[in-house]
């Protein structure tokens, strides 16, 4: 496999939750894909997240996939990674 397919746990999980707020791009998803496939612990942090995440937008009413961020929270997250 490519250097340039293959990615860390830590990545992993970014990617992870960047999928649960927005939509990945074709080759993030490509690097994801393979890296869950590879990884049982990030597959199962994937499905986990996904349970947490489905619940807290039942728990607030908010059933929408792509959410938007307020552009002073994009740059409080940018600013932490």
């Amino acid at each position: 496999m490519s250097n340039q397919l293959k990615i860390s746990c830590f990545k992993a999980s970014e990617l992870i939750e960047k999928k649960n707020i927005s939509t990945l791009g074709f080759y993030e998803s490509i690097q994801l894909r393979l890296h869950g496939i590879l990884c049982a612990g990030c597959k199962a942090y994937q499905k986990h997240s996904r349970i947490l995440e489905d619940g807290i937008k039942k728990v607030n009413g908010k059933e929408k996939k792509n959410q938007t961020l307020s552009p002073k929270i994009k740059e409080d997250i940018i600013s932490k990674l």
